[in-house]
């Protein structure tokens, strides 16, 4: 295991913990437990923080040299059903920026392009899963429909610095039906990736 590969893991028993999971047996900890004390998980999710930065520092300057050294031209995104047998659920509901996230560290070929956000919630969208909305200001957000409620894709209000905006996230099974549907996803014809 080379040092990023270590650091990715030791960034996936960091989130786990700051989630109230063992790492190890992934249950959730007892609410008793030091690792549920609020000061402990602010800190422990800086941690992850700072080293989502080092893995994607490491992860731009890896691309980078082999872009270089063999051209610009990558792969198509792909993974083998074995591979997907991998997928690392998250039983708290996670945005698809993470769902994304955890399918590109799946990944085993280096020159094959990422997997999009975008493609995903592109074909969400033409399922009838989610649907766009316009607020009273004139911002167009996303949200799940009916149908996209039933198989666990939830939104809520959230305050962020420039204000309000909605945080779509997607439970369990919403992650299962992505993962069921993978193959459909990838032949979304997606231009901007």
């Amino acid at each position: 295991m080379d040092d990023l590969e270590t650091l990715k893991h030791a960034k996936k028993y960091i989130d786990k913990l700051a989630n109230g999971i063992n790492p190890i047996t992934d249950q959730p900890v007892p609410e008793t437990d030091t690792v549920n004390n609020v000061r402990i998980t602010r800190c422990l999710f800086y941690v992850s923080s700072a080293l989502q930065k080092m893995i994607d520092h490491s992860d731009t300057e890896k691309e980078t040299k082999q872009r270089t050294a063999k051209g610009s031209k990558k792969k198509a995104f792909w993974l083998s059903v074995d591979d997907l047998n991998a997928f690392a659920f998250s039983d708290t509901p996670i945005p698809i920026s993470e769902i994304c996230k955890r399918l590109n560290d799946l990944k085993r070929d280096d020159g094959m392009k990422k997997f999009s956000r975008k493609r995903v919630v592109e074909w969400l969208m033409l399922t009838g899963l989610l649907e766009t909305d316009t607020d009273e200001a004139g911002v167009v957000r996303k949200r799940p429909t009916e149908q996209g409620k039933n198989i666990g894709i939830n939104s809520e209000t959230r305050v962020g610095t420039r204000g309000n905006y909605t945080a779509v996230f997607y439970n369990r099974e919403a992650q299962q039906f992505i993962l069921d549907n993978f193959y459909n996803i990838l032949q979304m014809d997606v231009h901007a990736e």
